[in-house]
């Protein structure tokens, strides 16, 4: 993932954090269940938050791997070619 969808995630995250927080603070009800609630929400939140980091983990894993791919079929293409073209000049000088 880009690095503004890093920052669009983390937005939202903060986002809806302050916004359980607020609906919470503002909701009528006693301390210990306000704190229950915020405890909940907060709760709520980290779990949202590592999904999260492990999509874009699996992510960033898949793209090292293309990458990995990418870059094997790259060496595989330019020892070939060294080859050949290492052939060709040992025929000429023979």
């Amino acid at each position: 993932m880009s690095n503004n969808t890093t920052k669009i995630i983390g937005a939202l995250l903060l986002g809806a954090a302050v916004g359980v927080a607020i609906g919470i603070l503002l909701a009528p009800d006693k301390g210990s269940e306000t704190r229950k609630k915020m405890a909940d929400g907060a709760s709520d939140l980290a779990t949202d938050a590592e999904e999260e980091i492990k999509e874009v983990i699996d992510a960033l894993k898949k793209k090292v791997s293309e990458m990995e791919d990418t870059l094997s079929q790259g060496l595989d293409a330019a020892k070939k070619m060294v080859e050949e073209k290492s052939n060709q000049i040992k025929s000429k000088v023979a």
